[in-house]
C-alpha cells in the first residue's frame, strides 16, 4: 500500500491503482472527501525548472475559516502557466484550459504578475497561448 494512500483512504475516496499509475507517469489523480464531497486534484510533480519554481512559490491557504492547518496551493500565475502548458502538450484538443486561464486573468485582475507570466510563458513556449488568454479575459 502506498503511504499517501494509507493517509487518505479513511477520509477520501481514492483509487489506489489510479494513484499508482499517476505516480509512474507523473500525472494527476483525484481524491474525493467523503463528508464534504470536495474533489481534490493531486498532481505528481515533474522534475523540471518550472515545477521547482511552482513549488517554491506555493502558498499556504486555509480552505475553511476554522481550520487548524492550511493546504499548499500553486500561485494563480503558476496555475495559469500549468494550464497553458497542459493545453499545448495535450494537443490543444479542448479549449477548457484556455478558458480557465482567461478566467484566472479576469479574476486576479491587477494582482496578477504579468512580468512573471510573460517570462515563464516564453520559457515554456506558451507565450502565444498566454496572449490568447489575455485577449479572452478582456
Amino acid at each position: 500500500m502506498l503511504p499517501l494512500y494509507a493517509l487518505l483512504k479513511d477520509d477520501f475516496h481514492v483509487d489506489e491503482q489510479a494513484m499508482r499509475r499517476a505516480v509512474r507517469s507523473r500525472r494527476l489523480f483525484n481524491a474525493i472527501h467523503f463528508d464534504s464531497l470536495f474533489k481534490v486534484d493531486l498532481y505528481v510533480s515533474r522534475d523540471d525548472a518550472f515545477t521547482r519554481q511552482q513549488f517554491q512559490r506555493r502558498r499556504e491557504e486555509k480552505l475553511l475559516p476554522d481550520a487548524e492547518r492550511g493546504v499548499y496551493l500553486a500561485s494563480p500565475e503558476d496555475t495559469l502557466l500549468a494550464k497553458l502548458r497542459w493545453h499545448r502538450h495535450s494537443g490543444a484538443v479542448s479549449a477548457r484550459q484556455l478558458t480557465d486561464a482567461a478566467g484566472i486573468l479576469k479574476i486576479q485582475g491587477e494582482r496578477i504578475d504579468l512580468k512573471y507570466l510573460r517570462e515563464w510563458a516564453d520559457k515554456l513556449s506558451v507565450r502565444d497561448l498566454l496572449e490568447q488568454a489575455m485577449v479572452a479575459a478582456r
